[in-house]
């Protein structure tokens, strides 16, 4: 999604979206974390938000299997995001069945893979997103 820059880190909230192929499919993985050392208030209301954001990650993988609506899955991160809660992935980094929304029709099948990406950007901008295969019985995180 970005072109590489010259700028220099400096301490503060930093936000990672990679991805990769392997053998014609894509991976996509984003990551939040504070650069620096420093312990001020500032990172610890970062730190408080990034928990926020990994518990609804964590809130959502607990709900992929077979059989569930993908929308199920927005209603359960209650989270006002700007952007779908995931889609799907595979041959292109967004694949088949589509986006992850309120409104979404689709119910999860086994087989298929799915970026799940809760984000939140009220003070900060975090992001945490996971690739999972839904499995027979859930999901395991690739």
């Amino acid at each position: 999604h970005h072109s590489p820059g010259k700028t220099k880190l400096k301490e503060g909230p930093i936000l990672f979206d990679v991805g990769a192929k392997y053998k014609g499919y894509c991976a996509d993985v984003s990551e939040s974390i504070w650069f620096g050392k420093k312990n001020t208030k500032l990172k610890e209301d970062y730190l408080r938000e990034l928990n926020f954001v990994k518990n609804k990650l964590e809130i959502v993988k607990n709900q992929l299997k077979p059989g569930v609506k993908a929308s199920k899955l927005w209603d359960v991160c209650k989270m006002n995001m700007p952007h779908a809660l995931g889609h799907g992935l595979g041959l292109a980094e967004h694949d088949m069945p589509g986006a992850i929304g309120a409104k979404t029709k689709w119910k999860l099948k086994e087989g298929m893979i799915l970026a799940i990406e809760p984000g939140q950007y009220t003070k900060f901008g975090i992001r945490v997103e996971r690739d999972y295969l839904i499995t027979k019985t859930g999901a395991k995180e690739l």
